[in-house]
């Protein structure tokens, strides 16, 4: 929690290593699960703040008018805020995104002109687990490239700093919105990932690396009801066939942005590998539908994958408290 004694002060001393403006900034939607930061000193700073926010729902695009349209006092009284002093300071504003499953360990800025025309992201990584993410990403951004033709983009890496207190990767922000649909483009582009190699579940290396960590983990959080329906579901589907695939691992509607000149921006590959399997797209729809109605039927292999995948990205992240929520019953997951 930013507010909380003990990480609001690691919170700061993070963020005097960034070029972040002192100021007092509203932490949206609240303390304890900060999305974002926005600066207050200024009413034409604070409107473009908020324009850098891409929503996720119509719902969201009509809060972000509301806020846009209330006066900044009224704000304050109903958000909490955090005073940012910072002797590094630079020219520039910011949006401050803390890491949802760590806000001290990982923070993402958005870094901005007062005319809009240089925009950048910063990603700054502190600890051990999320310096190696930050570190991961920057190999792949390096090594894949984007497809013109198709209008895919792959962001380029601006620059890149690793120290002994952080490494930081930076990167261009891109305009758009957030894709809801997949389009054939974005098909093509996860086709072009696959291998040839081709194995049954229960033999293919994307399985053998996890499902001992996910069974560990289910075990010590005493999930044994989802263990179960986890085994059962394996062993129900084990001698289907996947191709070995590049994997971005977190494709999502938050993860891929459709520009305003029509291009697909994928980013975030913080978690991408090459070991992968081929459900890129399924875990698209599957995280689209999860966060509509709350619920995923698991009809066949691939039904259980994206919900194997799912399981498995909590469980790298640490995050117990989701692992604890999530039921598969009937066939029917939901969290």
């Amino acid at each position: 929690m930013v507010l909380s004694d003990g990480s609001r002060e690691i919170f700061l001393s993070r963020l005097r290593h960034t070029a972040v403006r002192s100021g007092t900034y509203l932490v949206m939607p609240n303390a304890a699960k900060p999305a974002f930061l926005i600066p207050t000193e200024k009413r034409k700073v604070f409107k473009q703040a908020i324009d850098l926010v891409k929503p996720i729902s119509r719902k969201g695009e009509l809060k972000k008018s509301l806020i846009k349209a209330l006066p900044i006092w009224v704000l304050k009284s109903v958000f909490p805020t955090l005073k940012i002093d910072n002797p590094q300071a630079g020219d520039r504003n910011a949006v401050i995104l803390p890491w949802n499953q760590d806000v001290t360990s990982k923070i993402t800025i958005i870094m901005f002109d007062n005319e809009l025309r240089h925009v950048e992201v910063e990603k700054y990584a502190f600890s051990e687990a999320t310096r190696e993410m930050v570190c991961n990403e920057r190999n792949y951004l390096t090594r894949l490239k984007s497809d013109q033709e198709s209008k895919i983009v792959v962001p380029e890496v601006k620059n890149f700093v690793e120290n002994d207190d952080y490494v930081c990767l930076m990167q261009d922000f891109y305009f758009g919105n957030y894709v809801e649909n997949l389009t054939s483009n974005l098909y093509s582009f996860f086709d072009k990932l696959n291998s040839t190699d081709i194995h049954c579940l229960n033999e293919h290396p994307y399985i053998l690396n996890k499902l001992p960590i996910i069974q560990h983990k289910l075990v010590d959080l005493k999930c044994d009801t989802l263990l179960d329906e986890v085994t059962k579901l394996f062993n129900q589907y084990k001698r289907t066939r996947f191709q070995v695939a590049t994997m971005h691992s977190d494709f999502s509607t938050t993860n891929t942005v459709h520009t305003d000149d029509d291009k697909f921006v994928i980013i975030d590959w913080e978690d991408a590998e090459d070991n992968g399997i081929n459900i890129d797209i399924p875990f698209f729809k599957f995280r689209r539908q999860l966060y509509d109605k709350g619920w995923w039927e698991i009809r066949n292999a691939e039904g259980f994958l994206v919900v194997f995948h799912y399981i498995w990205f909590m469980v790298n992240k640490g995050n117990a408290e989701m692992l604890q929520k999530f039921r598969i019953d009937k066939g029917v997951f939901s969290s």
